[in-house]
Protein backbone atom coordinates (compact mmCIF):
# COMPACT_ATOMS: atom_id res chain seq x y z
CA UNK A 1 0.00 0.00 0.00
CA UNK A 2 1.31 3.61 -1.20
CA UNK A 3 -0.07 7.00 -0.53
CA UNK A 4 0.42 10.02 0.58
CA UNK A 5 -1.15 13.49 0.68
CA UNK A 6 0.99 16.69 1.88
CA UNK A 7 0.32 20.69 1.52
CA UNK A 8 2.07 23.91 1.24
CA UNK A 9 1.79 25.74 4.81
CA UNK A 10 3.97 28.47 4.51
CA UNK A 11 2.74 31.09 1.62
CA UNK A 12 5.91 30.62 -0.43
CA UNK A 13 7.36 32.64 -3.63
CA UNK A 14 8.35 30.04 -6.41
CA UNK A 15 10.36 30.95 -8.98
CA UNK A 16 9.62 29.97 -13.03
CA UNK A 17 10.27 26.23 -13.05
CA UNK A 18 10.70 25.85 -9.24
CA UNK A 19 9.53 22.58 -7.72
CA UNK A 20 6.85 23.26 -5.00
CA UNK A 21 7.88 21.91 -1.27
CA UNK A 22 4.68 20.84 -0.04
CA UNK A 23 5.64 20.46 3.79
CA UNK A 24 2.91 19.77 5.81
CA UNK A 25 2.32 15.78 5.45
CA UNK A 26 -1.14 14.47 6.37
CA UNK A 27 0.04 11.05 4.91
CA UNK A 28 2.62 9.14 3.72
CA UNK A 29 1.81 5.50 3.89
CA UNK A 30 5.15 3.90 2.01
CA UNK A 31 7.78 7.10 3.19
CA UNK A 32 7.73 7.35 -0.73
CA UNK A 33 7.07 11.61 -0.51
CA UNK A 34 10.45 13.04 0.09
CA UNK A 35 9.67 16.60 1.77
CA UNK A 36 13.47 17.54 0.95
CA UNK A 37 12.88 18.28 -2.27
CA UNK A 38 8.95 17.06 -2.71
CA UNK A 39 9.15 14.67 -5.36
CA UNK A 40 7.19 11.27 -5.19
CA UNK A 41 9.57 8.44 -5.98
CA UNK A 42 7.67 5.18 -6.93
CA UNK A 43 8.09 1.99 -5.14
CA UNK A 44 7.26 -0.38 -7.58
CA UNK A 45 5.15 -0.35 -10.62
CA UNK A 46 1.74 -0.15 -11.14
CA UNK A 47 -1.29 2.72 -11.71
CA UNK A 48 -1.17 5.66 -9.48
CA UNK A 49 -3.61 8.54 -9.31
CA UNK A 50 -2.32 11.87 -8.58
CA UNK A 51 -4.41 15.00 -7.28
CA UNK A 52 -2.82 18.44 -7.39
CA UNK A 53 -4.94 21.54 -6.13
CA UNK A 54 -3.58 24.87 -6.26
CA UNK A 55 -4.31 28.53 -5.28
CA UNK A 56 -2.18 31.59 -6.38
CA UNK A 57 -2.07 34.41 -3.66
CA UNK A 58 -0.67 37.96 -3.60
CA UNK A 59 -1.35 39.15 -7.01
CA UNK A 60 0.52 36.75 -8.80
CA UNK A 61 -0.35 33.77 -11.12
CA UNK A 62 0.92 30.17 -10.98
CA UNK A 63 0.58 27.39 -13.66
CA UNK A 64 1.16 24.09 -11.46
CA UNK A 65 2.51 22.06 -13.85
CA UNK A 66 3.30 17.78 -12.58
CA UNK A 67 5.99 16.30 -14.35
CA UNK A 68 7.42 12.77 -14.74
CA UNK A 69 11.14 11.97 -14.74
CA UNK A 70 11.34 16.16 -15.61
CA UNK A 71 9.04 15.81 -18.53
CA UNK A 72 5.53 17.83 -18.62
CA UNK A 73 2.39 15.78 -17.88
CA UNK A 74 -0.39 17.62 -17.21
CA UNK A 75 -1.26 21.66 -15.62
CA UNK A 76 -3.60 23.95 -14.22
CA UNK A 77 -3.55 27.60 -13.74
CA UNK A 78 -4.68 29.89 -11.20
CA UNK A 79 -4.55 33.74 -11.07
CA UNK A 80 -4.90 36.68 -8.63
CA UNK A 81 -8.54 37.83 -9.81
CA UNK A 82 -10.36 34.91 -7.87
CA UNK A 83 -9.97 33.05 -4.61
CA UNK A 84 -11.03 29.25 -6.28
CA UNK A 85 -9.32 26.61 -5.37
CA UNK A 86 -7.93 24.77 -8.62
CA UNK A 87 -7.57 20.74 -8.91
CA UNK A 88 -6.56 18.17 -11.18
CA UNK A 89 -6.80 14.57 -11.47
CA UNK A 90 -4.05 12.32 -13.57
CA UNK A 91 -3.97 8.34 -13.81
CA UNK A 92 -0.19 7.24 -14.76
CA UNK A 93 0.81 3.78 -15.16
CA UNK A 94 4.53 3.79 -13.45
CA UNK A 95 7.47 1.66 -12.98
CA UNK A 96 9.86 1.79 -9.91
CA UNK A 97 12.02 4.54 -9.87
CA UNK A 98 9.83 6.91 -11.81
CA UNK A 99 10.01 10.37 -9.66
CA UNK A 100 7.08 12.22 -9.97
CA UNK A 101 6.82 16.32 -8.67
CA UNK A 102 5.23 19.49 -9.63
CA UNK A 103 7.08 22.88 -10.58
CA UNK A 104 5.78 26.41 -10.79
CA UNK A 105 5.72 26.05 -14.77
CA UNK A 106 4.95 30.12 -15.49
CA UNK A 107 7.24 32.50 -16.77
CA UNK A 108 7.57 34.23 -13.80
CA UNK A 109 7.16 33.64 -10.29
CA UNK A 110 4.68 33.09 -7.86
CA UNK A 111 2.86 32.91 -4.75
CA UNK A 112 1.34 30.51 -2.84
CA UNK A 113 -1.73 30.99 -0.58
CA UNK A 114 -0.88 29.99 3.22
CA UNK A 115 -2.53 27.28 5.31
CA UNK A 116 -2.64 23.98 3.44
CA UNK A 117 -4.85 25.70 0.20
CA UNK A 118 -2.05 24.23 -2.08
CA UNK A 119 -1.75 20.18 -1.99
CA UNK A 120 -0.28 17.02 -3.84
CA UNK A 121 -1.81 13.91 -3.25
CA UNK A 122 -1.12 10.17 -4.65
CA UNK A 123 -2.82 7.15 -3.67
CA UNK A 124 -1.73 3.18 -5.48
CA UNK A 125 -4.55 1.27 -7.42
CA UNK A 126 -4.01 -2.63 -6.47
CA UNK A 127 -7.66 -3.43 -8.03
CA UNK A 128 -8.94 -3.98 -11.74
CA UNK A 129 -5.81 -2.43 -14.06
CA UNK A 130 -8.63 0.26 -16.17
CA UNK A 131 -8.16 3.67 -15.88
CA UNK A 132 -7.62 6.75 -18.63
CA UNK A 133 -6.42 10.38 -17.89
CA UNK A 134 -7.34 12.65 -21.32
CA UNK A 135 -7.44 16.26 -22.10
CA UNK A 136 -8.64 18.36 -24.67
CA UNK A 137 -5.79 19.67 -26.35
CA UNK A 138 -7.10 22.34 -29.43
CA UNK A 139 -9.65 25.14 -27.85
CA UNK A 140 -12.60 23.95 -29.64
CA UNK A 141 -15.96 25.31 -30.16
CA UNK A 142 -18.35 22.69 -28.76
CA UNK A 143 -21.75 23.70 -29.38
CA UNK A 144 -24.51 22.79 -27.15
CA UNK A 145 -24.92 18.95 -26.07
CA UNK A 146 -22.46 18.21 -28.17
CA UNK A 147 -20.11 15.79 -26.63
CA UNK A 148 -16.43 17.25 -25.68
CA UNK A 149 -13.83 15.28 -27.22
CA UNK A 150 -10.37 14.66 -25.17
CA UNK A 151 -8.25 14.42 -27.72
CA UNK A 152 -5.18 14.20 -25.67
CA UNK A 153 -4.56 10.81 -23.93
CA UNK A 154 -2.08 10.47 -21.14
CA UNK A 155 -3.25 7.29 -20.11
CA UNK A 156 -5.67 4.46 -21.13
CA UNK A 157 -4.87 1.24 -19.32
CA UNK A 158 -7.22 -0.83 -20.70
CA UNK A 159 -8.41 0.60 -23.98
CA UNK A 160 -11.65 1.72 -22.29
CA UNK A 161 -11.94 5.23 -23.40
CA UNK A 162 -12.79 5.90 -26.72
CA UNK A 163 -11.45 8.71 -28.71
CA UNK A 164 -12.78 9.22 -31.65
CA UNK A 165 -16.33 9.77 -29.74
CA UNK A 166 -15.23 10.34 -26.16
CA UNK A 167 -16.97 7.86 -24.34
CA UNK A 168 -15.80 5.50 -21.72
CA UNK A 169 -17.26 2.49 -22.12
CA UNK A 170 -17.04 0.08 -18.91
CA UNK A 171 -15.46 -3.04 -19.48
CA UNK A 172 -17.32 -5.15 -16.38
CA UNK A 173 -19.21 -4.16 -13.39
CA UNK A 174 -17.84 -2.26 -10.57
CA UNK A 175 -17.20 1.12 -8.55
CA UNK A 176 -15.57 3.96 -10.39
CA UNK A 177 -14.16 7.01 -10.25
CA UNK A 178 -14.96 10.05 -12.39
CA UNK A 179 -13.14 13.50 -12.21
CA UNK A 180 -13.57 16.45 -14.72
CA UNK A 181 -11.81 19.64 -14.88
CA UNK A 182 -12.71 22.55 -16.99
CA UNK A 183 -11.71 25.92 -18.31
CA UNK A 184 -14.06 28.22 -20.58
CA UNK A 185 -12.05 30.53 -23.11
CA UNK A 186 -12.93 33.00 -25.37
CA UNK A 187 -16.09 35.12 -23.84
CA UNK A 188 -18.16 32.02 -23.34
CA UNK A 189 -19.61 29.62 -20.69
CA UNK A 190 -19.93 26.02 -20.43
CA UNK A 191 -21.70 23.46 -18.39
CA UNK A 192 -19.72 20.48 -18.73
CA UNK A 193 -21.74 17.67 -17.92
CA UNK A 194 -21.19 14.08 -16.90
CA UNK A 195 -23.68 11.57 -18.42
CA UNK A 196 -24.46 7.96 -18.26
CA UNK A 197 -25.92 5.53 -20.92
CA UNK A 198 -27.43 9.44 -22.23
CA UNK A 199 -28.99 10.32 -18.72
CA UNK A 200 -27.52 13.20 -16.73
CA UNK A 201 -25.11 12.23 -13.64
CA UNK A 202 -23.90 16.02 -12.54
CA UNK A 203 -22.31 19.05 -14.03
CA UNK A 204 -19.91 21.81 -13.52
CA UNK A 205 -19.76 25.30 -15.02
CA UNK A 206 -16.97 27.49 -16.38
CA UNK A 207 -16.97 31.01 -17.15
CA UNK A 208 -15.21 34.40 -18.64
CA UNK A 209 -15.27 35.91 -15.34
CA UNK A 210 -12.82 33.14 -13.76
CA UNK A 211 -9.55 32.13 -15.63
CA UNK A 212 -9.25 29.14 -13.13
CA UNK A 213 -9.48 25.43 -13.65
CA UNK A 214 -12.40 24.12 -12.28
CA UNK A 215 -12.84 24.63 -8.20
CA UNK A 216 -11.76 22.29 -5.28
CA UNK A 217 -15.41 22.53 -4.50
CA UNK A 218 -16.56 21.59 -8.20
CA UNK A 219 -13.64 18.85 -8.44
CA UNK A 220 -15.44 17.46 -5.52
CA UNK A 221 -18.47 17.31 -6.69
CA UNK A 222 -17.39 15.49 -10.05
CA UNK A 223 -15.46 12.82 -7.79
CA UNK A 224 -18.42 10.30 -8.09
CA UNK A 225 -17.97 6.85 -7.33
CA UNK A 226 -20.53 5.08 -9.45
CA UNK A 227 -21.68 1.59 -9.13
CA UNK A 228 -22.02 -0.16 -13.06
CA UNK A 229 -23.53 -3.53 -13.34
Amino acid sequence: MVGFTACHSKGSTFAAYQTIIYDHIITNIGNAYDVRDGEFNVPYDGLYTFTVTGMAYSNTEMYFTLLKNGVYVQKMYSNLDTSDTSAFTTNLYLQAGDAIWVVNGGHDSGHLHPNNYNCFSVNNSTQHMVAFTACHSKGSTIGVHQTVLYDHVITNIGNAYDVRDGEFNVPYDGLYTFSITGMAYGNTDMYLTLFKNGVYVQKLYSNIGNADSSSLLRIFIFKLVMKFG
